[in-house]
């Protein structure tokens, strides 16, 4: 009897650990899968990083072209503001100049 209930007891404790051999390998597959979302995860932030330092960059150098471009316009709006400048004084003068004197 003791036999029969040892060999049922061992059955029973086989059954469990089957079972919880079983549960060892999906937990390892879980960790397995998750190590490698993880991992393409960490290759996307890298990625990520990369591609914003690049645009970073970018940004960097539009930057500089524009406060190029600004400083050129500037320097373009003084010299037609001279110009504007030298010609109405031109026109004053010769406008002064064509005068008939004594006339209004």
């Amino acid at each position: 009897m003791a036999i029969n209930t040892d060999l049922k007891s061992l059955s029973a404790d086989m059954t469990a650990l089957k079972r919880v051999a079983g549960d060892l390998q999906r937990l390892s597959k879980t960790a397995m899968d998750a190590q490698a979302n993880l991992e393409r995860l960490a290759d996307n932030v890298n990625k990520a990083n990369l591609d914003r330092a690049a645009m970073k960059q970018r940004v960097t150098s539009n930057e500089e072209w524009i406060e190029s471009i600004n400083a050129f316009r500037r320097q373009v709006n003084a010299s037609i503001s001279r110009l504007e400048d030298q010609l109405r004084s031109s026109e004053s003068a010769s406008s002064a100049g064509n005068s008939i004197p004594g006339t209004p």
